[in-house]
Protein backbone atom coordinates (compact mmCIF):
# COMPACT_ATOMS: atom_id res chain seq x y z
CA UNK A 1 0.00 0.00 0.00
CA UNK A 2 1.36 3.39 -1.00
CA UNK A 3 1.12 6.51 0.61
CA UNK A 4 -1.61 7.88 -0.81
CA UNK A 5 -3.71 4.84 -0.34
CA UNK A 6 -2.63 4.64 3.28
CA UNK A 7 -3.93 8.42 3.26
CA UNK A 8 -7.30 7.44 1.75
CA UNK A 9 -8.00 4.48 3.82
CA UNK A 10 -7.36 6.55 7.67
CA UNK A 11 -9.66 9.57 5.97
CA UNK A 12 -12.46 7.47 5.04
CA UNK A 13 -12.18 5.04 8.51
CA UNK A 14 -12.14 9.07 10.22
CA UNK A 15 -15.04 9.86 8.34
CA UNK A 16 -17.14 6.62 9.56
CA UNK A 17 -16.42 7.87 12.94
CA UNK A 18 -17.20 11.20 12.69
CA UNK A 19 -20.50 9.61 11.19
CA UNK A 20 -20.85 7.69 14.05
CA UNK A 21 -20.47 9.80 16.80
CA UNK A 22 -23.01 12.58 14.91
CA UNK A 23 -25.88 10.22 15.48
CA UNK A 24 -27.07 10.62 12.00
CA UNK A 25 -26.77 7.86 9.66
CA UNK A 26 -24.98 7.50 6.26
CA UNK A 27 -28.08 8.01 4.11
CA UNK A 28 -29.03 11.09 6.26
CA UNK A 29 -25.54 12.45 5.37
CA UNK A 30 -25.99 11.26 1.70
CA UNK A 31 -29.19 13.20 1.37
CA UNK A 32 -27.37 16.42 3.28
CA UNK A 33 -24.94 16.07 0.18
CA UNK A 34 -27.04 15.89 -2.68
CA UNK A 35 -26.01 12.23 -3.08
CA UNK A 36 -28.29 8.75 -3.37
CA UNK A 37 -29.29 6.51 -1.25
CA UNK A 38 -26.18 4.38 -0.75
CA UNK A 39 -23.48 6.41 -2.45
CA UNK A 40 -21.47 6.45 1.27
CA UNK A 41 -21.74 2.88 1.63
CA UNK A 42 -20.36 2.41 -2.10
CA UNK A 43 -17.36 4.89 -1.31
CA UNK A 44 -16.52 2.96 2.28
CA UNK A 45 -16.52 -0.09 0.26
CA UNK A 46 -13.98 1.38 -2.43
CA UNK A 47 -16.44 0.43 -4.76
CA UNK A 48 -16.69 4.17 -5.71
CA UNK A 49 -14.43 7.44 -5.23
CA UNK A 50 -15.07 9.74 -2.82
CA UNK A 51 -15.39 13.22 -4.28
CA UNK A 52 -13.54 16.26 -2.60
CA UNK A 53 -16.60 18.23 -2.93
CA UNK A 54 -18.70 15.27 -0.72
CA UNK A 55 -15.89 14.99 1.78
CA UNK A 56 -16.32 18.97 1.98
CA UNK A 57 -19.94 18.75 2.09
CA UNK A 58 -20.52 16.07 4.32
CA UNK A 59 -17.80 17.72 6.69
CA UNK A 60 -20.30 20.99 7.04
CA UNK A 61 -23.48 18.28 7.38
CA UNK A 62 -21.35 16.70 10.45
CA UNK A 63 -20.24 20.23 11.16
CA UNK A 64 -16.77 20.04 11.66
CA UNK A 65 -13.80 22.00 10.46
CA UNK A 66 -12.39 20.62 7.10
CA UNK A 67 -8.43 21.76 8.90
CA UNK A 68 -9.08 19.47 12.11
CA UNK A 69 -10.45 16.72 9.79
CA UNK A 70 -7.66 16.90 7.57
CA UNK A 71 -4.82 17.93 10.49
CA UNK A 72 -6.68 14.48 12.27
CA UNK A 73 -5.84 12.21 9.57
CA UNK A 74 -2.75 13.35 8.40
CA UNK A 75 -1.47 13.29 12.00
CA UNK A 76 -2.74 9.59 13.38
CA UNK A 77 -0.83 6.76 12.83
CA UNK A 78 -4.01 4.04 13.51
CA UNK A 79 -7.46 4.31 12.67
CA UNK A 80 -8.70 4.83 16.63
CA UNK A 81 -6.40 8.00 17.04
CA UNK A 82 -7.53 10.23 14.46
CA UNK A 83 -10.82 10.08 15.34
CA UNK A 84 -10.39 10.16 19.10
CA UNK A 85 -8.26 13.63 18.11
CA UNK A 86 -11.20 14.87 15.91
CA UNK A 87 -14.19 14.33 18.50
CA UNK A 88 -11.73 15.69 21.52
CA UNK A 89 -11.65 19.20 19.42
CA UNK A 90 -15.08 18.82 18.74
CA UNK A 91 -15.87 18.16 22.05
CA UNK A 92 -13.56 21.15 22.92
CA UNK A 93 -15.94 23.18 20.46
CA UNK A 94 -19.25 22.22 22.10
CA UNK A 95 -18.09 22.87 25.61
CA UNK A 96 -17.80 26.35 24.45
CA UNK A 97 -21.03 27.17 22.69
CA UNK A 98 -22.41 29.56 24.97
CA UNK A 99 -26.21 28.92 25.85
CA UNK A 100 -26.27 25.18 25.04
CA UNK A 101 -29.08 23.26 26.60
CA UNK A 102 -28.49 20.65 29.20
CA UNK A 103 -30.38 18.00 27.11
CA UNK A 104 -27.46 18.66 24.73
CA UNK A 105 -24.71 16.88 26.64
CA UNK A 106 -26.58 13.84 27.20
CA UNK A 107 -26.81 13.52 23.66
CA UNK A 108 -22.92 14.51 23.34
CA UNK A 109 -21.84 12.02 26.10
CA UNK A 110 -23.82 9.02 24.72
CA UNK A 111 -22.48 9.95 20.92
CA UNK A 112 -19.09 9.85 22.75
CA UNK A 113 -19.91 6.83 24.23
CA UNK A 114 -21.16 4.54 21.01
CA UNK A 115 -17.92 6.67 19.29
CA UNK A 116 -15.38 4.83 21.88
CA UNK A 117 -17.31 1.56 21.86
CA UNK A 118 -17.27 1.15 17.90
CA UNK A 119 -13.31 2.12 17.94
CA UNK A 120 -12.19 -0.09 20.72
CA UNK A 121 -13.94 -2.96 19.28
CA UNK A 122 -12.26 -2.18 15.48
CA UNK A 123 -8.72 -1.51 17.28
CA UNK A 124 -9.79 -5.18 19.21
CA UNK A 125 -10.65 -6.75 15.91
CA UNK A 126 -7.02 -5.07 14.13
CA UNK A 127 -5.10 -6.69 17.35
CA UNK A 128 -6.77 -10.38 17.22
CA UNK A 129 -6.10 -10.38 13.02
CA UNK A 130 -2.50 -9.05 13.18
CA UNK A 131 -1.73 -11.92 15.93
CA UNK A 132 -3.36 -14.65 13.68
Amino acid sequence: MNAADDMLSRCLQLLQGAIRASGLTQTEIDERIGRRKGYLSHVFQRRVDLKVIDLLRALDALEIDPRRFFGAVTQSSTSGSGVLELLASRLEEESVRPGRPAAADTVLEERVRRTLRSILLKLGEQHRSSRA
